[in-house]
Order: structure tokens, then sequence, then C-alpha cells
């Protein structure tokens, strides 16, 4: 009878362990459903359309190969993936294997230039990483980007396979143009902002008696106003080439040059062009700002105050395409008329002229 009830009772706290185990794994597969994680291809990891990406593998947190992994062979593929069903891209439309170095500080050491692979594939000893870039959406389903690793120096070694998968959109292109303040790289807030009236660089400044006009134009000097521009895909920063054709008036038709900066106070990040109206962005600077420098003139505020507005060349279009772009390997992608609610526009800056006062003082 003892043995009857000893065994009832490991019997209920064995169904009872089980019974929780069962609750823990189903607990873990719904919390596994729909994280993102690039793990199966219904967790796909969203990338947009243009953007460069870099895969890697058995490399440790300094980048460096892991034991047993030092100069074994890798095959890097990119397939399309729906309903299971899966095709190796061999359309470099879609995407190129780009260099790619794990350890570089910025894009451009990160993406150093050079596209990789033929065929869809690229193969190499010791090839722990690679860099893709996305140029279109896929047809259907998503994209997996397979690596291959052989145990040895070639692919006659036996070897295993490991997927990651994305899903590329293309997102919109949003273009951003804010006039800024260079003292404390603030943003300015709009056509209220008192602060987009200022002088000119020269006011308070001693400006001899008696100078020709070569000399006056010399003492006077210049100044310059900044912009800060951005462009983003979707919800991520646009990390490629890019650019815009800009519209800038000046009232009074003073010469103008244009700088394309990294950062407020120097280093290029792109070229302008003063002739057309365009601006050139080089891939690694997704914020980047203008120096808009021009030539400091005497007047009355009626006749000499400086009122000029950068803006995109085509802002106000009701149909079409506007004139922000990205650059992928096939073509400039512009951004659709439909996109636009995305983007904004700086507002006017207004230099106010120091007094032309008489050049020589007279005296009674």
């Amino acid at each position: 009878m003892l043995n009857k009830i000893i065994y009832s009772l490991m019997k209920k706290i064995l169904m009872s362990i089980g019974l929780c185990f069962c609750i823990m794994l189903s607990t873990n597969a719904v919390m596994a459903i729909g994280t993102n994680d690039g793990s199966t291809e219904a967790n796909a990891i969203d990338h947009s359309v243009g953007s460069f990406h870099g895969f890697k593998v058995n490399l440790d947190g300094a980048n460096t190969p892991i034991t047993g992994h030092e100069n074994t062979y890798y095959t890097w593929r990119v397939f399309t993936v729906s309903g299971g069903t899966s095709t190796l891209l061999t359309d470099f439309t879609k995407f190129q294997f780009v260099n790619y170095a794990p350890g570089g500080a910025d894009f451009a050491t990160k993406f150093p230039g050079g596209n990789l692979g033929a065929a869809g594939e690229y193969s190499a000893q010791s090839a722990h990483s690679i860099g893709v870039q996305w140029l279109d959406t896929p047809d259907a389903g998503v994209y997996a980007v397979e690596v291959e690793e052989y145990n040895g120096a070639d692919a006659t070694f036996c070897s295993a396979r490991r997927r990651y998968f994305v899903s590329v959109t293309s997102g919109g292109v949003d273009f951003i143009l804010a006039a800024i303040n260079p003292e404390d790289n603030v943003v300015y807030t709009g056509a209220a902002d008192q602060s987009l009236a200022t002088c000119n660089s020269f006011s308070g400044n001693i400006l001899a008696n008696g100078l020709d006009a070569t000399a006056k134009k010399a003492a006077l000097g210049t100044t310059s106003v900044y912009y800060q521009i951005s462009m983003k895909t979707g919800t991520q920063p646009w990390n490629g080439a890019w650019g815009f054709d800009y519209n800038l008036t000046n009232a009074n038709g003073t010469d103008l040059a244009i700088e394309v900066l990294d950062a407020i106070g120097g280093g290029s990040a792109g070229t302008s062009d003063t002739g057309t109206g365009k601006i050139t962005v080089n891939a690694g600077n997704p914020v980047a700002y203008l120096k808009v420098t021009f030539q400091n003139v005497l007047g009355t505020s009626t006749d000499a105050d400086i009122t000029f507005n950068l803006s995109e060349k085509n802002s106000g279009v009701t149909t079409g395409n506007t004139t922000a772009y990205i650059t992928t390997a096939s073509a400039d992608q512009f951004e659709t008329f439909n996109n636009v609610t995305g983007n904004k526009e700086a507002t006017d800056f207004v230099i106010k002229a120091s007094p032309d006062t008489q050049m020589i003082i007279s005296v009674d």
C-alpha cells in the first residue's frame, strides 16, 4: 500500500515537472516570434535600398580570427528566398559585394572601395568578412546572405553553411536642409527666429580713410553662413554618396562660394558646382555642412542688406522626381514627389550691412 502511495506521488511530481517544462518551451517559442534578428526568413532584419552592410564570421571582438578558423576557405553568396525556396542571386543590379574592413574607424575605412566577386559569389581563403550594398528590393520574399566555410585552405574540404536573412525595402529618400548657427551648432527654428538676421563680419571694424576700391574690398572681407544637410533612406542614415540640385536666391547678387564640409570648421565632404547649382556629398557623410561665403559690402539697409535662401531646386513641384538623390552602382536614385513630406527646407538668412560712412572725415 505504501509503495502504491509513493508511486502515485512520484507520478504526480513527474507530470508537474513535465508540464512546467512544456510551458517554458511554449513561452520561449512565443518570445522568439518577431525578434527581427535575421535568423530565419520570418525574422529577416530590415535594410534599405542602397545601404552598405558588413557581414563577418569567426572573428572575435578585436576582429581577429578565432582559433581553428585562421586560414580556412570561405564562399559568400546571396539568395532570394520565398516560402522556403532559395534561388542564387547572380544579378549585380540587385546587390554588389564590396570590400569590407571590420576594424575600420569610419565609413571610408570600413568600405574602402572596390567591388568583389563574379556570378553572384565571392570565394577566398581567410575571407572572414564581406561587404554588401543592396541596390534593389527582392522581387518576392527576402534576401539571404550565405557563408560556406570549408575545413581547410580550399573548396575541396568538408564544409558547413550559415545564412542571415535580410528584408530590403525601398524606403523613401528624406532630405533635410536647415540653416544653422555655427557658434552653438543649433539649427534655426524658422522665419521667426531673429538670430537669422545678423550683421556682416566687418561690422564694428575700422575702415581707413582714402582706400581705393580694390583696397576697400580687401579690407571689408567676407561673411560665411552655414547650412546643415542630411540624407536618409527609410529610417536609416544614408552612408553612400548622395547630393541635390539647389536654388540659391541672393537679393544683391554678390559673388558666392560654397564648400561642402564634414563638420563646421573644416574637412571636405564633397563638392559644389555654383555654375549649375549641384551639391555632391561623399560616401560616409549622411550629415554634412554647407559653408556659404560672400563679399561684405557697405550701404544702407535698403540697398545693401543681403537676403538669400538655399533650397532644393525642385521644391514645390507637384509631380515626378525632386532633385535630392542617393547614388547606387547603377544610377542616381532620385526622391519621388510623393515622398517629399519627410523633407525640411531652410529659411531665409538676412545679413545686415554696415553703413557706408564717408571715406574722409571732414573737420570745421
